[in-house]
């Protein structure tokens, strides 16, 4: 009983080995200096493939690149792919992160100024706004 679990173990081991691997994501991270601007261009390549250019964008200097929404729930980011169907890579994501990107929708941030673009959002926005004014016309008017 042994042996024959070993060899059918070793035969679904060889039969997963023949098929092709399934796809899967590789990350890196890019670290710029925090007032670093300008356009960069980066090219990914696969072993005896044609490379994958794009162009990565810091600072005001030059436009966003056009980026699009791939339905992950990630929001619009910037996508490359490659020029033809059989290289290996599907596709180049280029997400941005720690920065505000024009174009990204908030409500309201009230330290922008500082630097900080942390969105206060409709809670925050009715209880220090809201509230305190209900209660002072409440007053004003003398209902309890």
């Amino acid at each position: 009983a042994a042996t024959q679990a070993r060899e059918a173990m070793l035969a679904d081991l060889d039969q997963f080995l023949q098929a092709p691997m399934p796809a899967r994501e590789i990350y890196w991270t890019l670290k710029a200096p925090v007032n670093a601007t300008g356009t960069f261009s980066i090219e990914v390549r696969a072993e005896g493939q044609t490379a994958i250019p794009l162009t990565v964008v810091l600072g005001d200097a030059a436009p966003p690149p056009f980026r699009e929404n791939l339905n992950d729930g990630k929001g619009p980011v910037q996508v490359q792919r490659p020029s033809s169907e059989k290289h290996p890579v599907e596709m180049v994501r280029v997400q941005y992160r720690g920065i505000k990107v024009m174009g990204d929708s908030t409500f309201w941030q009230p330290l922008a100024s500082l630097g900080c673009y942390w969105d206060a959002g409709w809670l925050l926005t009715y209880i220090f706004a809201y509230l305190p004014a209900m209660l002072f016309f409440r007053w004003i008017l003398g209902i309890p």
